[in-house]
């Protein structure tokens, strides 16, 4: 009787510690990560709270720091295709968001980028410095929601970070 129970435990555990794994794969496989065409890295995520941390913390070591979002609600939406170039039109950066948040270390100058969701498209020119991040939030008409397992974080720009208007 007891060597079942200690079976039973242990495969309790063993699934347990099998579906953890595989949480942490979903959630790391949820964000993407590469460089730019300035060999400078970016970061696109935020699909869960876990996520969104993580990401806020690094957003320093970034210049711009995107995030999309609906107009109505401000729930913030993933599946963005996006495009960033330089003051000369050349292309630094196109990508499909995996998440609301994209974060990248640009080079000082001058961006147009160019957001398209659900058909609609937006497009933001921002200047980027050499130090402190530039928040941009892009607006879209969507009907989603704010999900309630999220908790209420204003989309308002961090203290000394820029953002952009609707």
């Amino acid at each position: 009787m007891r060597r079942t129970l200690v079976t039973r435990y242990s495969r309790l555990a063993l699934a347990f510690a099998s579906l953890a794994l595989i949480a942490d794969s979903a959630t790391a496989q949820s964000r993407s990560e590469g460089e730019t065409t300035q060999n400078r890295p970016f970061i696109s995520g935020g699909v869960s709270i876990e996520e969104v941390e993580a990401l806020e913390q690094q957003r320093n070591d970034y210049r711009l720091w995107l995030v999309t979002a609906a107009a109505g609600s401000g729930a913030w939406l993933a599946g963005a295709q996006t495009v960033v170039r330089d003051s000369r039109g050349s292309v630094v950066l196109e990508t499909v968001l995996s998440g609301p948040y994209l974060m990248v270390d640009l080079a000082p100058g001058r961006y147009t980028i160019d957001v398209t969701l659900e058909g609609q498209r937006r497009t933001q020119t921002v200047s980027v410095g050499s130090s402190g991040t530039r928040q941009v939030v892009m607006y879209f008409d969507s009907p989603a929601d704010v999900s309630p397992e999220m908790p209420d974080r204003s989309i308002a720009p961090a203290e000394g970070v820029a953002s952009s208007p609707r």
